[in-house]
């Protein structure tokens, strides 16, 4: 895979993320997310399991 394929195919992942139906099932973002992604929240929270908190 080139550089601008892989540039654009993960562009492609992130915009999906900002879809509000993958955002709120929690298969879609299972399929999205690595199980050790980690979030962190305006606040600064650091959320270990954001899936876990949608079941």
């Amino acid at each position: 895979m080139s550089e601008i394929s892989l540039l654009l195919h993960l562009r492609a992942l992130e915009l999906r993320l900002l879809d509000p139906r993958v955002s709120s099932a929690v298969q879609a973002l299972e399929d999205l997310l690595d199980p050790a992604f980690v979030e962190f929240g305006a606040s600064g929270w650091r959320y270990t399991q954001p899936v876990s908190s949608l079941r």
